[in-house]
């Protein structure tokens, strides 16, 4: 480390260039040197991140400049190995939910008389549900977005007994966010006539 005397420290102007992404490859290198040595500035960048996580949804700064809090990020981890928690004063905090429970598939399964409707168990914050319905080649026959947690059959389809079909839902947990069941198959079965 460079005694504290010889270092200049990264101006406000420098800090905020950098964590829009808004330097040259040369200033990059040379920002990045500094903070790899200088305890100061590397903590005005961590007090920037948490700035920005504070703010809405994390993607402005103070003063209008636009960023990307991931970018940021990235600029802890690749500054200090180990990021956040290996900074000074950093607690830790438990990993984030990454995926919503997906729905369950309920009727049809397996072999079943008839198909009058696609029915699945409802998932917490679901606003809607996308079903569709898969030929055993795996073209799609039918599908629908509904916010129930039924979908009628769809009757212009024209299932044929003997003949594997397989279906699939998904629901929308958040903005272009989905979570999907598994695949599941059933087969029409012939009706047996006395």
């Amino acid at each position: 480390m460079r005694p504290a005397d010889l270092v200049s420290h990264l101006t406000s102007e420098d800090t905020a260039a950098y964590l829009d992404r808004a330097v040259s490859e040369s200033e990059r290198a040379r920002i990045e040197a500094h903070l790899g040595d200088c305890d100061a500035c590397r903590s005005e960048i961590v007090d920037a991140l948490r700035l920005l996580r504070g703010r809405s949804s994390g993607r402005r700064w103070v003063g209008g400049l636009g960023i990307a809090a991931a970018a940021a990020a990235v600029l802890v981890f690749v500054i200090r190995p180990g990021g956040l928690d290996s900074l000074p004063g950093s607690a830790y905090r438990e990993a984030p939910i990454t995926r919503a429970a997906a729905p369950t598939p309920i009727t049809p399964r397996g072999a079943v008389l008839a198909v009058h409707s696609l029915a699945w168990t409802s998932v917490p914050l679901a606003d809607r549900y996308r079903v569709r319905l898969f030929d055993a080649s795996g073209a799609v026959l039918w599908e629908a977005e509904v916010r129930d947690t039924t979908a009628a059959a769809p009757r212009a389809v024209g299932l044929t007994p003997g003949v594997a079909y397989y279906w699939k839902v998904e629901a929308r947990t958040g903005f272009d966010r989905w979570a999907a069941s598994d695949l599941t198959p059933f087969t029409i079965t012939r009706s047996v006539s006395k």
